[in-house]
């Protein structure tokens, strides 16, 4: 939640508080509507194909190797399709 935002990403939410200990936090919230399948709409699709890329376009270095690869990670538009 930290790493994102260094990258250049705003579509996540920022940490305000947090504790390890109890394995809870505090995030700021983004205001949005959950939408089903036959809601979405063109713009909609570009603004999650372009955070797909944005994704995508985060490379492997010494800065982020502290990342581990999720269990289910895609590493390629096909992936995801």
């Amino acid at each position: 939640m930290r790493y994102l935002p260094k990258q250049g990403f705003c579509e996540v939410p920022e940490a305000l508080l947090s504790d390890s200990q109890n394995k809870c936090a505090i995030y700021t919230f983004l205001d949005g509507k959950r939408k089903n399948s036959e809601e979405l709409n063109l713009s909609d699709l570009k603004k999650i194909a372009d955070f797909i890329i944005k994704l995508q376009a985060i490379n492997p270095s010494k800065n982020n190797d502290h990342i581990q690869k999720a269990h289910m990670a895609c590493f390629s538009i096909k992936d995801y399709l």
